[in-house]
């Protein structure tokens, strides 16, 4: 049940609709008296997002993401970071609604 539930994603390719999708989401949630968390790709304060300003779905061309990051720090700090928002979120009232671009669908 949509009450229940704490986490939303909201992942696809680019020019897909996901900022709007996400942010309709939340504005429906917020409507209906609920407090939501908006989280959207290009946030550099984002949770999933572990590199900030160098995360290629931003505005930083590949390169210079992989010029900083080696697979084992990307996910290390990924997982860092994923569980302290975790341990913040859970206890929370919060519905926290996730906008990112899932690079699996280019088969990476």
């Amino acid at each position: 049940m949509l009450r229940e539930s704490k986490l939303i994603f909201v992942e696809g390719l680019p020019g897909l609709g996901k900022s709007t999708t996400a942010s309709a989401i939340s504005m429906r949630l917020k409507a209906a008296h609920f407090s939501v968390s908006l989280w959207l790709e290009t946030e550099t304060d984002n949770p999933l997002n572990v590199s900030g300003d160098l995360l290629p779905t931003g505005f930083t061309p590949g390169e210079a993401f992989f010029k900083h990051y080696e697979p084992n720090n990307f996910a290390q700090e990924s997982l860092n970071r994923w569980e302290e928002f975790v341990q913040k979120a859970l206890p929370a009232e919060t519905i926290s609604v996730y906008e990112y671009f899932k690079t699996s669908h280019l088969g990476r």
